[in-house]
């Protein structure tokens, strides 16, 4: 066969039907070419965009996950503020409540001791007794109220504690058992220790004292 040189007009009809087939067949190529190349180009365009939405979507896990982790992390930090609150509240209703307990049992002992006094006037104007006859109230013979609980030794010795003279100060040794007996402050607990010995705790503070909490 008869290579046709490029430019060349074929002879016959035979040459021309070739030539034709091999322009053909040269066009379906490069259609086919094309095809492949879009074809590619598509399937390199739908990668990207998988992996584009792939990462979008895991941008978008991470930022609900630290909007998640920041909510949680305010509001443990709110709660913990309402409750540092609330238990600074509590020590302050506490507080208030342990000072009016304490402000009213100092007024009773004031009012007891205004009471005393008056009645020491009052006794220091009667006759002096004969010897022999003085009452027990002077003589060391207080005797303390029926139901305290408390024996005059007892009393003698809270008031020897309070800084009282038993002599000079009998007729006030009923303030001794009152102020023994009083009730305590809110909080406070009495308890024994292994030697029997009385000692207060309060139970808000933490605080044990073997003073009763008045005594200050």
């Amino acid at each position: 066969r008869r290579v046709i040189p490029e430019g060349e007009v074929p002879r016959n009809a035979t040459e021309q039907h070739m030539l034709q087939m091999l322009t053909q067949v040269v066009a379906g190529g490069r259609q086919s070419l094309h095809l492949q190349m879009e074809q590619e180009r598509a399937r390199m365009q739908e990668l990207l965009r998988q992996e584009m939405q792939l990462v979008a979507e895991k941008i978008r896990v991470e930022t609900e996950l630290a909007k998640e982790k920041l909510a949680r992390k305010k509001e443990k930090i709110k709660r913990e503020k309402e409750s540092k609150l609330s238990l600074e509240l509590n020590l302050m209703e506490l507080l208030k409540s342990m000072q009016g307990s304490m402000a009213a049992t100092a007024d009773q002992l004031a009012a007891i001791t205004s009471d005393s006094t008056a009645s020491n006037v009052d006794q220091s104007m009667a006759p002096r007794a004969p010897p022999g006859t003085q009452s027990a109230s002077t003589t060391g013979g207080y005797q303390p109220e029926e139901g305290s609980g408390s024996t005059r030794e007892e009393v003698e010795e809270y008031a020897v504690y309070l800084g009282m003279n038993l002599q000079e100060d009998a007729h006030l040794l009923h303030i001794a058992e009152m102020a023994m007996n009083a009730p305590l402050p809110a909080g406070w607990v009495e308890h024994r220790n292994e030697e029997d010995r009385e000692f207060y705790y309060n139970s808000v503070t933490g605080v044990s004292t073997y003073e009763h909490p008045l005594d200050n």
